[in-house]
């Protein structure tokens, strides 16, 4: 139901992939203000986060409008981060730190893609077999150009 979304990812692939479902691409070397100059200075209204990292927390915060909204859906490796609190306050943006729930978001995926609305082999890169799931965290790890999201098969 957004009007308009913002995709910023340094890697290009990972754009590409958010353009095909509607988003404007952004990289710059000052994201910040690239967003203030698409909004007209106004920011976002609600930012997603995730990679769950300091700097991207950080500017994730950053990037949210006055009474804005920031989502953190990457999980922090580290149990302590550094979060901007004093611009947080001052914006009154709401912070919403949360892990996925598969069994309560389920119902409402799966008609989704059902309808054809999610595609989800758009994001699909790479399919491996549960015993090759080192090198499955490898490839996901190293980011190489062109990989999405990887899918680990249980044999049957």
């Amino acid at each position: 139901g957004a009007s308009r979304v913002l995709a910023i990812d340094p890697l290009p692939d990972r754009r590409k992939t958010a353009e095909l479902y509607g988003a404007e691409g952004v990289f710059a070397d000052d994201v910040i203000a690239a967003v203030q100059d698409l909004t007209h200075g106004r920011k976002a209204d609600s930012v997603i986060e995730a990679v769950g990292n300091d700097t991207t927390i950080q500017t994730a915060t950053r990037l949210a409008a006055v009474r804005g909204s920031v989502a953190i859906a990457g999980l922090p490796l580290y149990p302590m981060l550094e979060i901007p609190i004093l611009e947080l306050f001052t914006g009154q943006v709401t912070l919403k730190p949360a892990l996925c729930s598969v069994q309560e978001e389920l119902p409402v995926l799966l008609p989704l893609v059902e309808n054809r609305r999610l595609e989800p082999e758009k994001i699909v890169t790479h399919h491996f077999s549960l015993d090759e799931a080192p090198a499955a965290y490898k490839t996901f790890a190293d980011r190489e150009p062109g990989t999405g999201k990887v899918i680990l098969t249980v044999a049957t």
